[in-house]
């Protein structure tokens, strides 16, 4: 009989999600002994959390997330104690690459990061790991804004309506942004907002990483030359109970069919 595996990903929608049903359909064909299913949840860290608490196979995390459960530190505080097995990094997929988005009337009143300091924005959802990454780039610059908890469907009509000043827009290894950011700026007319020269100094001394992207990854014009993101990286994992032989026939089946998987989901790439 084939074994299950349970996989944990993020919420319907998100970058994760779309990697992990791509990934998982072309196991399913490859490791016909295993039924690989893609679950979603309100976020990796949940999937981090039910696998070390047993209750899934498979876990999707960030180097962000696996930082905090080893320092015991912000969402993991205190969480060692309740864990029944350790998360084991079985298989980097890619980057995710965060930034910042507002309103493109927006433009001429908000010139960096900071100016949104005090201001109400969306950073993602709570348990986000790419949240965790945009709020630590915050953090750096000494950013105190307003967390707004949005539904992602909302927040394009939310910016439109000066609700939101801000939001987290990020893509998937340089190359497709998440669907609901897509969706959001279908839906209103958003402007990409760049850290400035000064404060692009600043994260990189403070040990954060940032890369350019092409605006072109968007549907429809985000009003700058370039896009500045912050990048880290997102990991699919199984555990220690699946032998070590089926792990390493999970990645070469990976490397095998990376070009299907790059063409289903250009985070592959």
């Amino acid at each position: 009989d084939a074994k299950d595996i349970k996989w944990g990903t993020s919420t319907v929608g998100s970058v994760g999600y779309r990697a992990l049903v791509n990934l998982t359909a072309m196991l399913n064909r490859e490791m016909p002994e295993y039924r690989f299913t893609a679950l979603p949840m309100p976020g990796a860290i949940i999937s981090v959390k039910g696998f070390a608490n047993g209750q899934i196979e498979g876990c999707y995390g960030a180097d962000i997330a696996f930082y905090e459960l080893a320092t015991n530190t912000s969402r993991f505080k205190g969480f060692k104690e309740q864990m029944k097995r350790q998360p084991v990094q079985c298989f980097w997929a890619f980057t995710v690459e965060v930034g910042v988005g507002i309103h493109s009337r927006n433009r001429d009143k908000y010139k960096q990061w900071r100016d949104l300091s005090g201001k109400p924005v969306f950073t993602g959802p709570l348990p986000w790991d790419a949240r965790a990454q945009l709020e630590r780039g915050f953090a750096a610059l000494g950013i105190k804004h307003q967390y707004m908890e949005v539904d992602l469907s909302s927040v394009g009509s939310l910016l439109d309506q000066g609700r939101i000043e801000g939001f987290i827009t990020y893509t998937n290894a340089e190359s497709s942004p998440a669907p609901w950011v897509i969706e959001a700026s279908l839906s209103t007319d958003i402007s990409i907002l760049n850290p400035s020269a000064e404060e692009i100094d600043i994260l990189k001394q403070k040990g954060l990483q940032v890369v350019e992207v092409d605006p072109k990854v968007f549907k429809k014009p985000v009003h700058v030359d370039k896009i500045i993101y912050l990048p880290f990286f997102y990991s699919f994992n199984v555990g220690m109970d699946v032998p070590e032989a089926d792990v390493y026939r999970m990645l070469t089946a990976i490397e095998k069919n990376a070009a299907e998987l790059a063409q289903s989901d250009a985070g592959f790439a």
